[in-house]
């Protein structure tokens, strides 16, 4: 009789982390996230604006790059820490990471 021992996987929630983690309004960051649908579209938001769009490897992770925008409300208030978001357009899970505007 032959025997085998399977593990099932969770499936893993989403996480995102932004780089740099602070800086100035109009700045370059790259948004690196893991846990979406394999090879899905992913758009990474801020408020009800799309700031891109890319696609997730096939073990899901997926990075895009965009500039910190100017009306970016810790632009007015420096210090102020708000939110990406990413979100699998075929999956419907979502991701977020904080960036800080310094000024």
């Amino acid at each position: 009789i032959a025997s085998a021992t399977f593990t099932v996987a969770a499936l893993a929630k989403p996480a995102c982390a932004v780089a740099p983690r602070t800086g100035l309004a109009g700045s370059r960051v790259t948004l690196s996230c893991r846990g979406f649908a394999g090879s899905e579209r992913v758009d990474v938001t801020f408020g009800a604006v799309v700031l891109a769009t890319a696609k997730a490897t096939a073990g899901g992770q997926v990075s895009a790059s965009f500039a910190v925008p100017s009306g970016f409300a810790g632009s007015h208030y420096p210090g102020r820490k708000d939110t990406f978001q990413a979100k699998g357009r075929q999956s419907g899970k979502v991701a977020s990471a904080t960036f800080t505007v310094t000024g």
